[in-house]
């Protein structure tokens, strides 16, 4: 069921929004993740150095130390009370306030989450051929060619991808006339 839009009730909630100032809110928001996402990949870069890999903590290859060493990380980064609430087992919990259970509950998830962030920019560390590093080598092989004809070519090809449209057919021709010059000499 498609439904329709009034333009004029869109306007004026957007209005509205921009009103109360939800629009520099969305910003602000975008920045902290922007940076959230920064802090945990220096974070896993600091596992990384400490020797730990993605695999370790996950999957078939998890080993126990490593991921209890992760999970105490990320445990003792928080504030005290919450602490104390995660180490409370057994018949204990069940006298913790509704509010103190939801909140051990919500931590004990927000480990795993941690955890799992952490793994996720490790795999990032882990993978040294992303697919713009193939690119770079690639381009590295045409570029440390010995034959000028090979090296022309290669640089149409990265140059076209960059250059507007309206410039590639000039640039190409202009490769190709050098290139036929180059064959000319040889000859």
């Amino acid at each position: 069921m498609k439904v329709e839009l009034n333009n004029s009730q869109v306007d004026s909630v957007y209005a509205a929004l921009v009103a109360v100032g939800a629009i520099s809110e969305l910003t602000k928001a975008d920045d902290v993740q922007a940076k959230a996402n920064r802090t945990w990949a220096k974070i896993a870069g600091l596992f990384w150095k400490a020797g730990v890999r993605a695999e370790h903590l996950s999957g078939d290859g998890k080993v126990a130390e490593y991921y209890a060493a992760a999970k105490r990380t990320v445990i003792e980064s928080w504030p005290a009370n919450h602490q104390r609430l995660l180490a409370i087992k057994g018949h204990d919990v069940a006298e913790l306030s509704d509010s103190e259970q939801g909140l051990r509950a919500k931590r004990q998830q927000d480990i795993g989450a941690y955890i799992g962030l952490i793994v996720r920019h490790l795999r990032k560390l882990g993978d040294p051929k992303a697919r713009g590093v193939k690119r770079a080598e690639a381009d590295a092989k045409v570029i440390e060619s010995a034959d000028p004809i090979v090296v022309i070519q290669g640089i149409i090809n990265k140059a076209t991808q960059i250059v507007d449209v309206a410039d590639v057919d000039r640039f190409q021709n202009a490769g190709l006339e050098m290139i036929a010059l180059l064959r000319k000499h040889r000859k």
